[in-house]
C-alpha cells in the first residue's frame, strides 16, 4: 500500500482561511474544495466550531518520474534547468540553459527531463513501503 499525498493538520477556524485551501480534512477523509464549496455556512460553521475541518497538508513525493520516457529522478536537483524560447508565433525551441547566461525577451526557464527535454509529463511518485 502507498502512502498518502496529504496528512491531516490542524483545525481551520474562519471561513477565509477554508476559502483558500484546494483540499482539507472532514473528520478523518480529505476532500476537494468543490464539495465543502457547496454547502450551506451555518453547517460548515458549526462543522469548524467542532474542530472537524482540518488542514491538509502536501508530503513531499518520494520519486518524479517523467512519463513520456519513465526515467525516474530522486528530487528536483536531478532535473536539468531549460530555456524555452518562442522565434517565430508558430516555433518554440529548448536549449539548455548555462548558468549566468543572458535570457533573451520571451525566454522562460524550466526545469525538465534531460531525456526529453519536456516538463509537461513529470509527475510525482509515491515509494512504497
Amino acid at each position: 500500500m502507498s502512502k498518502r499525498k496529504y496528512r491531516k493538520g490542524g483545525p481551520i477556524l474562519s471561513l477565509d482561511e477554508l476559502a483558500r485551501q484546494e483540499f482539507v480534512y472532514v473528520d478523518h477523509k480529505i476532500t476537494h474544495c468543490g464539495w465543502f464549496q457547496s454547502w450551506q455556512f451555518g453547517y460548515t460553521k458549526r462543522m469548524m466550531e467542532q474542530g472537524r475541518i482540518c488542514y491538509a497538508i502536501k508530503e513531499t513525493p518520494d520519486k518524479i518520474v517523467c512519463n513520456k520516457c519513465g526515467r525516474k529522478f530522486k528530487d528536483e536537483d536531478e532535473l536539468q534547468r531549460f530555456v524555452e524560447a518562442q522565434i517565430a508565433p508558430d516555433d518554440v525551441y529548448i536549449r539548455k540553459y548555462i548558468r549566468g547566461e543572458p535570457l533573451e525577451e520571451g525566454e522562460v526557464i524550466f526545469r525538465g527531463c534531460p531525456n526529453c527535454k519536456c516538463d509537461a509529463y513529470l509527475m510525482d511518485l509515491e515509494e512504497k513501503k
